[in-house]
């Protein structure tokens, strides 16, 4: 079955452009944390804390003064042994001298190197500070490999996000099939979702993906829970990252195919209390309270298909996935992680 028309993507080149866009000039340094190569300065006192403070930095011969980020601000405070909280509540003379002090009996004040990402613009920001070991791979490369690692594969990119610290985007392969029938087709789509950080926020990850047409919800399994896979794609060289995606997209297919199964499987198999399955849901992948706003909003999409027979494990799935389209993006991530294992677990518990 093809595409469904309303479905809006993209080819992986057009996200490519859209990230040169958004990352727009960027350089990376190696610099001591001490002076005279690294400065740190006061500059808005009552500012929050990472717009408090400012870092000169030598580069390329001239003095340029750096904002911070929240990203790089913690990454200061942990390389210089400071809870982030001390700086960001104590004056700001205080909270500085503490800073300097700390980053001269650390690492740092013995001199070593570390790498300084910076983004160039009016005001120049500084957007990581990292060990000089930590190994570039940009999202713009990312982005060139999965082109290169889809080896003629119909993939297209459903969404996708860019922000300073992360690149996500939501890879579809294929075409869709459809779970339902003419009267109600439900179309669904296999494929992955790859998160990226050039700021070293989090290891670059992979998620099977099974993406529902109609309603734009999406059930994820984590690539570390399939058997024998244990890799976040970190310290490799391009071609090695690019037969590694290769495989994912691989991978993606069959496990998609394993996921829309057990979906399928899932409008047959019912829960006789409803109330109690989205407790245990809850406590066993640790998505917090279900008596709280998120629970009790998953509770009422649930409620509105609750028969004399219970619900089905697909209108579970279902309500969780509805309710994670509306929630941050880490939330989300965690709710649809735990449909993607609810799915594919036996329905007597967890695996």
């Amino acid at each position: 079955m093809s595409r469904k028309p309303g479905l809006r993507t993209m080819p992986v080149e057009r996200a490519r452009s859209i990230l040169l866009q958004e990352r727009g000039k960027t350089q990376d340094v190696y610099l001591p944390l001490r002076p005279p190569d690294v400065r740190l300065n006061v500059g808005d006192s009552l500012a929050p804390a990472p717009e408090r403070y400012y870092m000169t930095a030598r580069v390329e011969g001239a003095d340029v003064d750096l904002k911070f980020t929240p990203t790089s601000f913690r990454q200061l405070c942990s390389i210089a042994s400071v809870p982030a909280q001390i700086p960001a509540k104590a004056p700001a003379a205080l909270g500085l001298n503490l800073l300097r002090s700390m980053l001269e009996m650390s690492e740092a004040g013995e001199g070593a190197l570390f790498l300084l990402r910076l983004r160039l613009a009016k005001r120049p920001v500084l957007r990581a500070i990292l060990p000089r070991s930590f190994v570039r791979i940009d999202d713009v490369q990312v982005a060139d490999a999965l082109e290169c690692a889809t080896g003629g594969k119909n993939v297209r990119i459903a969404s996708m996000s860019v922000d300073e610290d992360t690149w996500f985007a939501r890879i579809l392969l294929g075409d869709s099939v459809n779970l339902g029938n003419a009267a109600m087709p439900d179309s669904i789509m296999t494929g992955m979702d790859l998160i990226t950080s050039e700021t070293g926020l989090r290891p670059m990850e992979i998620r099977h993906v099974l993406f529902r047409v109609v309603c734009a919800n999406g059930i994820t399994r984590p690539v570390e829970k399939e058997p024998g896979w244990k890799n976040r794609y970190t310290a490799v060289e391009r071609p090695v990252l690019e037969g590694r995606l290769a495989d994912a997209l691989d991978r993606a297919l069959m496990s998609g195919g394993v996921m829309a199964g057990r979906l399928s499987e899932s409008r047959a198999g019912h829960v006789e209390d409803a109330g109690e399955e989205i407790a245990r849901i809850f406590r066993d992948y640790r998505l917090g309270n279900p008596r709280g706003r998120i629970g009790t909003w998953i509770a009422q999409e649930v409620m509105k298909e609750n028969t004399l027979f219970g619900v089905s494990r697909w209108t579970i799935c279902q309500a969780f996935t509805f309710v994670a389209r509306g929630l941050d993006h880490s939330r989300r991530m965690q709710f649809e992680d735990a449909m993607g294992s609810y799915l594919v677990t036996p329905a007597s518990g967890k695996s």
